[in-house]
Order: C-alpha cells, then sequence, then structure tokens
C-alpha cells in the first residue's frame, strides 16, 4: 500500500496485470487496485489523466456537478441498520468498484 498524501498523480492506466499510477515527478506506482480521494474541482480540471478514459456517464457527472459550499449532507438515525458486511468486506468491495472505472 502506497499513501501520498502530498503527491500530484497525473496519470492513472489500467493495464492488463493491473494499475499503473504516475505523479508529477515522473515516478510511477504499480497496484492491484487503486483508491483515489480528491477534490471535485481536480476530477473538473481533468488534472488527472485516466487511460482508458472514464466511461462517459462518470465525466457527464463530474462535469455537471456543481462546487459550493453546501456539498456535505449528514444523516443521524436512531437506529443502526444496513450493517451486513464486515469492514473488511466493505473494503474489498470497494476495492473492486474502484478498479473497474
Amino acid at each position: 500500500m502506497v499513501l501520498m498524501p502530498n503527491g500530484r498523480v497525473t496519470k492513472i492506466v489500467r493495464r492488463y496485470n493491473g494499475m499503473k499510477v504516475t505523479v508529477d515527478d515522473g515516478t510511477t506506482f504499480m497496484a492491484n487496485a487503486v483508491i483515489i480521494d480528491v477534490p471535485l474541482g481536480v476530477l473538473k480540471a481533468k488534472s488527472i489523466k485516466f487511460k482508458p478514459r472514464l466511461q462517459e456517464w462518470k465525466e457527464t457527472a463530474i462535469d455537471n456537478l456543481g462546487v459550493g459550499i453546501e456539498n456535505k449532507i449528514a444523516f443521524h438515525f436512531n437506529k443502526v441498520f444496513g450493517l451486513m458486511w464486515s469492514s473488511w468486506e466493505l473494503l474489498v468491495r470497494q476495492l473492486m468498484i474502484a478498479a473497474t472505472f
């Protein structure tokens, strides 16, 4: 696992044997899956090049989302529900989803 909290990812390439991530200094990393957590503005600016491109509906969604101060919503429920998977299973599920951009 490589965490790059201060690195700037410039390109993410899906290859037959995994993912290749390139950062702004030209360094590349190989991984089985990639999770990105960037501000919406970074995606809107297309600062990260995806190969193959993101699906058209995802690019359209990114383009149509607005950026503002009211973009977070929190819900409070009286009862806990929906915890059918363990934390590990949820992580694996998210990795599988992230790898199919």
